[in-house]
C-alpha cells in the first residue's frame, strides 16, 4: 500500500480526534494530531504540480528563479503558492518528476 501518515497507519480519524475531547487524553498525542491537520492544510494551500512548475519555469524565464534544488531551499523570494519542499509536496500525489522538470 501507500504510505499516508501515522494517523492512517494506526487508524485515528483525525477528524473525531479534532472534536472529541475524550478520545485523546494525552498532550502529546492530540498536539501531533493538530499538526498533522495543520501540515494538511497547509498543504492545501500550494498550487497544483502543474501551476507551480509554469510558474517556475516563467521565473526562470526572468532569471528569478534558482537554478538548484540547494539554491531553491534558501530562496526566500518563493512564492507562497509554491510549496518550500516541491519535490515530497508533489512526489505524494505521485506528479514529481524531478527537479530539471519542475
Amino acid at each position: 500500500g501507500e504510505w499516508r501518515g501515522w494517523d492512517d497507519f494506526l487508524g485515528r480519524d483525525v477528524a473525531a480526534d479534532e472534536t472529541d475531547d475524550t478520545a485523546v487524553r494525552e498532550g502529546s498525542t492530540r498536539q501531533s494530531t493538530r499538526e498533522s491537520v495543520r501540515r494538511r492544510r497547509r498543504r492545501a494551500r500550494h498550487a497544483s504540480y502543474r501551476d507551480a512548475r509554469a510558474a517556475m519555469h516563467a521565473l526562470a524565464r526572468s532569471g528569478e528563479a534558482p537554478r538548484t534544488s540547494k539554491q531553491f531551499q534558501l530562496w526566500r523570494g518563493r512564492p507562497r503558492e509554491i510549496p518550500p519542499n516541491p519535490r515530497a509536496t508533489y512526489l505524494r500525489t505521485g506528479e514529481w518528476a524531478g527537479w530539471d522538470d519542475f
